[in-house]
């Protein structure tokens, strides 16, 4: 699959690198030469130094040979226009990066009009993955599957906590209800675990189920109470969109802002929050303000040491959750993540979320992939299936397929009903069927049978 990438900023970077290792060919044009330079020297992929909206560059790269277009240079309207341009040269797919607040109240609109595939705001879904985060205390990532049927969550297993020496299957027993856990990261391995497998202090456990269940597997751990008072400081775009839903939701929210201009703009626009115009990675300001009082601290400022300090004091503080805001993910490696919680990456999500995109669009006849998650430090793939019509693996026992090793079938929704499978179950057309996996860049439900198995 030929990919065109225009601009090589934060998000054009992770994305050239993010892509190359899926396996696509990736070309990437960028004015600035010595920014490209830089990028090609350490990535497998094609580069061009020019203007993304330049017929004669776009030709350049391939656009006629074009699999998915994607603009996501610093420029809103030179994306969209790029993008308009790439489809009318022959570009099966684009994806426009959008960051205005004004072009996102109307994406919808605009996408149809100008018929660009995939408008996505990074700040915007960054927000929405910082709300799906609280809606369970404690927790370090939420995703969706079967339109929020079921959920995957992600926790880390704190010291006190009940389930630790305690089996999967001992786990079931107890629940007696529709959950999961499909996946362990322990220290920096991963397990695709079965029912004798046992937690440990410290194990990142995954847990799928419906939400009703997964409210009483955390009410089983004792983890019930919501976070609902929430300090965030910097109020930039993410904060913007973040604070628009928590306030609609009915959370207590504090924005700690240092510009005069951007705090006002804040009060002005949510009179439900209480703004403060101060320095919020100033431990002393955090004090006055009272942090240790906080169910949750979100540091959302545009520079990763002072996101990444503030979430240590909050912590140090005693603040329950913890929320940081990190861009340079390299950084992580040489850090604790214990001191800073739950850490979000704005070009992360949108390249996650791309790299969705490109796998849901792949158009194929017996199957189609309906959601994609990357999990477990990215070692892992969470996959919605959905079987368009009857193929080989169809109406056949699961115990009698030779499923490859590392991969599991954690659920099957079959019209209204959830069924954790077992080796009886059958899969049907129609259904839509979560994988679980170590195995990279399935695209078809058959890719989960070990061929080599006879």
């Amino acid at each position: 699959m030929n990919i065109i990438i225009v601009g090589a900023g934060k998000v054009g970077e992770y994305l050239s690198e993010d892509l190359s290792k899926e396996g696509y060919d990736i070309t990437l044009i960028e004015k600035d030469k010595e920014v490209l330079d830089r990028i090609l020297e350490y990535n497998d992929i094609m580069g061009i130094a020019g203007d993304g909206a330049d017929t004669y560059v776009l030709e350049e790269a391939g656009i006629d040979r074009c699999d998915i277009f994607i603009a996501v240079t610093n420029q809103d309207e030179l994306n969209m226009v790029a993008c308009v341009m790439a489809k009318k040269l022959g570009a099966k797919y684009t994806i426009s990066r959008v960051r205005n607040p004004e072009y996102s109240n109307h994406v919808d609109f605009m996408s149809e009009t100008m018929n660009i595939d995939l408008m996505i705001n990074p700040e915007l879904e960054t927000a929405r993955e910082i709300v799906r985060i609280l809606s369970f205390s404690d927790v370090l990532d939420v995703e969706e599957f079967a339109n929020g049927k079921v959920m995957l969550i992600s926790f880390k297993l704190r010291d006190k906590s009940v389930l630790n020496n305690m089996s999967l299957l001992e786990i079931q027993n107890k629940i007696n209800r529709n959950i999961l856990v499909c996946s362990v990261l322990r220290k920096d391995e991963v397990y695709i675990p079965n029912g004798e497998f046992v937690l440990k202090k410290d194990d990142i456990i995954y847990v799928l189920g419906e939400k009703d269940a997964l409210t009483e597997f955390f009410k089983f751990i004792g983890n019930i109470k919501k976070n609902k008072n929430i300090m965030i400081v910097g109020g930039g775009r993410i904060s913007f969109y973040l604070i628009s839903r928590l306030v609609k939701q009915n959370y207590n929210v504090k924005v700690i802002e240092r510009k005069k201009d951007v705090a006002d703009h804040l009060s002005f626009t949510f009179p439900d929050a209480d703004i403060i115009r101060e320095d919020g990675t100033n431990q002393d300001i955090l004090e006055e303000e009272r942090i240790e009082n906080f169910d949750t601290f979100i540091s959302m400022t545009g520079i990763d040491e002072e996101n990444i300090i503030a979430s240590i004091f909050a912590n140090q503080k005693g603040v329950k959750q913890t929320i940081t805001k990190v861009d340079r993910t390299r950084i992580l490696k040489i850090i604790n993540l214990e001191e800073i919680g739950t850490t979000i990456s704005p070009k992360k999500v949108i390249s996650d979320k791309i790299v969705q995109f490109i796998r849901t669009n792949i158009k194929l006849t017996n199957s189609k992939i309906e959601a994609f998650h990357r999990i477990a430090d990215d070692k892992v793939e969470a996959i919605e299936f959905e079987i368009k019509s009857s193929n080989s693996i169809c109406n056949i026992p699961l115990k009698d397929l030779n499923i490859k090793k590392n991969t599991l079938i954690s659920f099957i929704i079959r019209d209204k009903e959830v069924i954790i499978p077992y080796g009886n179950d059958i899969i049907k057309p129609g259904d839509k069927v979560v994988i679980i996996t170590l195995n990279k860049s399935f695209k078809v439900i058959e890719d989960i049978i070990d061929s080599t198995i006879v």
